[in-house]
């Protein structure tokens, strides 16, 4: 439960002619966690199997298809268009079963290619073309409404003009007029901005240009206006209706060039799927070579097997190589960085997600997550304590759970946690705040709005337990590792340290100081200047466990005065019940957001900084067997 799986590490030379067969077998059986081969170690590195570059370059073409049809827009397309037979289509291509060959699927795969983005490429460029239009249009609509021809817009040698928006229109007018007289001005509204052109003598341009700026002006460019004018006589003679004709035409071309698009995703995108699939499993099996040492005439593959796994791996390679391989078994090192393959029961497995958060194991540490299991919870159902919140925290929790599966070790874990709220909230006899309902005092072990101080010992006491817990796997891990003289020297001095605070405080204070000498003693014996530096943390550590209380009795507070409130306002008649309500559901919703996300991260805390530091140092490798992340 606390060990992870055993590991072999195995070392097989054969003859490169079954090279491919040996590939074949390891990817179907799951097994092998291969070790990369460096040059360093003295031997070449292999090469990718032929058909390698084949792959790659189908593999490139898939997905950029594949990018393409399930692209955010082209997917938005696809529902708005209409097929009743959509659904059926979509079973009866995800029931097919694809049997694909390498050389044929590239050749499949290059012509679909070739025709799909041609009409892709078309697609695009009609689309670019109606946005071009679109805003060359909103130009001319803008020069219809200014009341000026386009012609108006050229070069001069006496008069400057200046067209653009303004953010309001306000004294506009009168502060251009005060800087001359000889000027046109033309102020309109055209899609809910206003637009000014203003016609002047060059030679004020200069002093109109700050009275348009501090009305936030912005110049409109009519260079693409005018460009498009040579070629098209509508957006010359600015005619808005045929500009909107001809974009529509090309908006009927897009549209049917879209529905054909469609048409082809709907055919080819499931196939294209599995086609990936089977290219990524292909790919990884060619490449597999560029992860072995490799000679003239061998290849030498070396990794990580399960225990387990390891009699049933080695009779399938001597029988697909006729016994002409050679390997090598060795059971793990102290320095091998040998993989981790979590091993625990199911209700912990949610755990390992916590892990993987902070840091897998190594292979020689003991695995913390059977522990994180019992702790974490209850340390989560201590702060929010309130059977109320445990209740509306596991309803939400369980729904989140059934509709975002892919979080569901995330949500087991909450799970657990608001089961041990639930627990602590019929301990601290509270409900929704309230410690008594209709008069009647809810039966309860503790009351945290009243016995702070009880809460407070309560929690160090906890903290000195869970401190005393990591101390003591601590020890275990370096007697396993350096012997029993090292491991109490550099574990046990520290509980003896906390025995030493028990028996002065407690009993006598001269046993206590004998105590705690000795355990100074000890330590520095054992960890060196380094552990007499940091015979403070061990009481940091411990009073860190105060936030189990604080937190708790922040979120009962809260919870009390929202209560007190609502329940001023449900006295003050009927409007004062709604918002007496109304307060109820806001105030508490928060304080259970609250109560969530501060118990959660203190938790996280309380083991990854405390309890973690005690025993753990992490820095694992996650199993990773070939074959496996392909599936």
């Amino acid at each position: 439960m606390l060990k992870p799986k055993g590991m072999i590490k195995i070392t097989a030379v054969a003859p490169k002619r079954y090279q491919s067969l040996i590939i074949e077998k390891l990817y179907s059986q799951k097994v092998l966690h291969i070790i990369e081969h460096s040059k360093s170690m003295g031997l070449d590195i292999g090469k990718p199997l032929q058909h390698s570059a084949i792959l790659s370059e189908t593999l490139v073409k898939i997905r950029s298809l594949l990018s393409y049809f399930k692209g955010k827009e082209f997917q938005q397309n696809a529902k708005d268009a209409k097929n009743t037979n959509a659904k059926d289509a979509k079973i009866k291509s995800e029931n097919v079963v694809y049997e694909f060959k390498t050389k044929e699927l590239h050749e499949e795969i290059i012509k679909l290619h070739e025709q799909i983005a041609s009409e892709i490429k078309d697609y695009k460029d009609i689309e670019q073309e109606i946005k071009r239009r679109k805003i060359i249009a909103s130009k001319a609509h803008t020069l219809k409404n200014l009341e000026l021809d386009l012609e108006l817009i050229g070069q001069y040698e006496s008069l400057y003009h200046y067209i653009g928006y303004i953010e309001s229109k306000e004294e506009l007018t009168s502060s251009l007029k005060s800087v001359t007289q000889r000027m046109h001005v033309k102020i309109s509204r055209v899609d809910g901005k206003h637009i000014i052109s203003v016609f002047i003598d060059k030679e004020y341009k200069d002093k109109v240009y700050p009275v348009l700026e501090k009305h936030k002006f912005q110049s409109i460019d009519f260079s693409d206006l005018q460009n498009e004018s040579q070629k098209d006589k509508d957006f010359e003679k600015l005619d808005l209706n045929k500009i909107q004709e001809k974009t529509i035409q090309f908006e009927n071309k897009k549209e049917k060039l879209q529905q054909k698009l469609i048409s082809v995703s709907k055919k080819h995108i499931h196939y294209l799927e599995h086609a990936e699939k089977f290219v990524v499993r292909e790919l990884e099996k060619a490449e597999a070579p560029l992860k072995f040492a490799s000679t003239e005439e061998t290849f030498i593959v070396s990794g990580w097997v399960p225990e387990d796994k390891l009699e049933r791996t080695l009779t399938s390679l001597q029988k697909i190589t006729k016994d002409k391989i050679y390997i090598e078994i060795k059971k793990p090192g102290h320095h091998d960085n040998i993989p981790i393959q979590f091993n625990n029961p199911k209700p912990v497995k949610p755990f390992e997600f916590l892990m993987e958060l902070f840091s897998i194991p190594k292979y020689t540490e003991i695995d913390p997550t059977f522990f994180m299991f019992l702790t974490f919870p209850l340390f989560f159902g201590f702060m929010l304590g309130d059977f109320g919140y445990g209740l509306i925290t596991l309803i939400v929790f369980l729904l989140m759970k059934k509709f975002m599966p892919q979080f569901k070790a995330f949500f087991n874990i909450l799970i657990f946690s608001s089961i041990a709220t639930i627990f602590f909230g019929l301990i601290f006899g509270e409900f929704f705040g309230y410690e008594e309902l209709a008069g009647f005092a809810i039966p309860h072990l503790l009351s945290r709005s009243k016995q702070i101080m009880d809460l407070l010992t309560l929690s160090l006491i906890i903290g000195a337990i869970h401190i005393t817990l990591g101390l003591l796997i601590g020890f275990y891990n370096e007697l396993m590792h350096h012997g029993f003289v090292k491991a109490f020297m550099e574990k046990i001095s520290w509980i003896l340290l906390e025995v030493a605070v028990i028996i002065g405080y407690f009993a006598n204070v001269w046993a206590g100081v004998v105590v705690g000498a000795i355990a100074i003693i000890l330590l520095g014996i054992g960890e060196g200047v380094k552990g007499l530096i940091e015979i403070p943390s061990i009481f940091s550590n411990i009073l860190s466990y105060a936030r189990l209380m604080a937190l708790g009795v922040a979120s009962v507070k809260l919870a009390e005065v929202i209560n007190h409130y609502a329940g001023q306002m449900f006295a003050s008649g009927t409007m004062g019940i709604v918002f007496g309500v109304i307060l109820l559901i806001i105030g508490h919703v928060i304080n259970i957001a609250l109560g969530i996300m501060g118990p959660f991260l203190h938790s996280l805390r309380l083991h990854y900084v405390e309890f973690f530091t005690k025993f753990y140092s992490g820095g694992g490798t996650s199993y990773s067997p070939f074959g496996r992340e392909a599936d």
